[in-house]
């Protein structure tokens, strides 16, 4: 489990949540076009994972 599924499972375990990001959080954050391209190349990844899968389970039906 990744560390915020973590965070996000205990607070809502306990009943609490965090009410505000500070500025500091905002400035920490990946600018939205670096966050789109990692998405679309993780993506990407995933897509070739999926025909590799496919092509296994052609090869082995056939």
């Amino acid at each position: 489990m990744r560390p915020f599924q973590a965070r996000v499972r205990r607070a809502a375990a306990t009943g609490t949540r965090r009410a505000s990001y500070s500025t500091e959080d905002a400035a920490d954050l990946t600018a939205s076009d670096v966050l789109a391209a990692e998405i679309m190349e993780e993506l990407g990844a995933a897509l070739g994972e999926f025909a590799a899968i496919v092509d296994d389970l052609d090869k082995t039906t056939a």
